[in-house]
C-alpha cells in the first residue's frame, strides 16, 4: 500500500509514526477496528462489508475509555473510502483504524487530545485455507467485564487474547478458547465461539464477556432464513463444547473457521462440518456481492 492515514494526513508507511511517549503506546489506551473489503472481479467492484456498523461498535469503545473522537460516523466512513480509493484497492484487503489516547508523558490517569490513523493490509479469504484447526482449551481466563469493559476492542485488553495465543502456539495448537471465571465457554483470542447441537446453532451470549462480533452478528442473522437453523444465546458449558456436533469461530479477518478438534478431540470426526461448510460459503457470497438481498450491509468502494 503507498498510503495509511495518520493525524489527518495520507502518509506513505514509513512515515506514518507516533511518539515512543505516547500514552496509547505506554498503557494500551486506544481502541481499534477490523474492517475487510471484497474485490469482486466480475462486478470490478470493492465493496466493505457493515462498514456503519464497524464505526458503530468503535463510537462504543471509546466511550469505554472516555477517547474524544475526531470524526463522526460519516466522516470515519469517508475517510475510510478515501484511502482505500487512494490506494486503487482491487484485492481483498483488511483496514485497521484507530483511535487513540495521544497525550505524550507516563502520567497513567490523565488524558488528552484523542489520535486517529488506519491501515491498510492485503488479505486473502480463508476459504483458501479449509483445513479445521485444532484448538486448545486455555488455561488463561476471559476478562471479566467488572474489571475491564469486554464488549469494547480496547487495545490493552488483547494482552489476555495474546497470552492465551501464545500458550495454545507453545503447544502446538492453531488456536485457543477461554472460558470465563466460572467455567463457561467465552471465545477464542480474536473470534466467536458457536457450536451446532439438534439443528441449533449456539454462541455464547454478550453477557459471558465476549467482544460483540458482527460476523457473529451477520452469521445469526443469516442462520435461520438461509439454512433454517435455530439461532439460540446461551451459556455453553466445557462439555457441551466438547461434543457438539459442530465447532466453528467467526471473526472480521478469520470469516468463518471450523474447528476440528477441541483438546485432542475431534468434532466431526475433524473434518469440516456441512453446517459450517455451508456457512462458509452463504457469507462469501454475501461479502462479495454475489446475493443481492443482502445489499445493505455492503458499501461500494468505486
Amino acid at each position: 500500500m503507498k498510503y495509511f492515514y495518520l493525524s489527518g494526513k495520507f502518509l506513505p508507511p514509513g512515515q506514518a509514526k507516533i511518539s515512543i511517549m505516547t500514552h496509547a503506546f505506554n498503557y494500551g489506551t486506544a481502541v481499534f477496528e477490523g474492517i475487510r473489503a471484497y474485490w469482486n472481479p466480475v462486478q470490478k467492484q470493492l465493496y466493505l462489508f457493515r462498514l456503519k456498523d464497524h464505526y458503530k461498535r468503535m463510537q462504543t469503545s471509546s466511550k469505554a475509555l472516555n477517547l474524544a473522537r475526531p470524526f463522526d460516523l460519516d466522516k470515519m466512513c469517508a475517510m475510510t473510502l478515501k484511502l482505500l480509493r487512494k490506494n486503487r484497492v482491487k484485492q481483498n484487503v483488511y483496514i485497521r483504524p484507530i483511535c487513540f489516547q495521544a497525550r505524550l508523558g507516563i502520567a497513567a490517569k490523565k488524558t488528552g487530545e484523542s489520535g486517529f490513523g488506519m491501515f491498510l493490509l492485503a488479505l486473502k479469504s480463508s476459504s483458501q485455507s479449509p483445513r479445521p484447526l485444532r484448538v486448545l482449551l486455555s488455561s488463561w481466563r476471559r476478562i471479566d467485564s467488572k474489571m475491564i469493559p469486554s464488549y469494547g476492542k480496547l487495545s490493552g485488553t488483547y494482552v489476555n487474547s495474546f497470552l492465551a495465543g501464545q500458550e495454545a502456539s507453545h503447544s502446538r495448537f492453531d488456536e485457543a478458547i477461554m472460558l470465563n471465571l466460572d467455567g463457561s465457554v467465552a471465545e477464542a483470542t480474536g473470534m466467536n465461539v458457536f457450536i451446532l447441537k439438534n439443528k441449533q446453532v449456539i454462541t455464547p451470549p454478550l453477557s459471558a464477556n465476549i467482544l460483540p462480533g458482527i460476523t457473529r452478528d451477520s452469521i445469526m442473522k443469516i442462520a435461520k432464513p438461509e439454512l433454517g437453523l435455530k439461532v439460540l444465546e446461551r451459556s455453553i458449558s466445557k462439555n457441551e463444547l466438547m461434543s457438539a456436533e459442530e465447532v466453528f469461530l467467526t471473526g472480521t479477518g478469520s470469516e468463518i473457521v471450523p474447528v476440528g478438534s477441541v483438546n485432542g478431540k475431534k468434532i466431526f470426526d475433524g473434518k469440516i462440518g456441512p453446517v459450517t461448510k455451508s456457512l462458509g460459503s452463504l457469507y462469501l457470497g454475501i461479502v462479495r456481492g454475489e446475493l443481492a438481498r443482502y445489499a445493505n450491509w455492503l458499501t461500494p468502494v468505486y
